[in-house]
């Protein structure tokens, strides 16, 4: 149960600075990449579900 706990801060840890990369970071860098003529980089969505049935072997 500890490792678990320890993992769960770990992962909010990382989730703050990935939310404070997307926030600060990336705007600037699409800035960037428009004076460029180059396509913006769009942030991924905040969730992503998992499909509701996994495929097995053969699909």
């Amino acid at each position: 149960m500890t490792y678990i706990d320890a993992l769960k801060r770990e992962l909010s840890d990382v989730t703050k600075e990935f939310d404070q990369l997307l926030a600060k970071d990336l705007p600037a860098l699409n800035e960037s990449l428009k004076t460029k003529g180059q396509h913006p980089i769009e942030a991924p969505p905040a969730k992503v579900a998992a499909k509701e049935k996994a495929s097995g072997p053969g699909g």
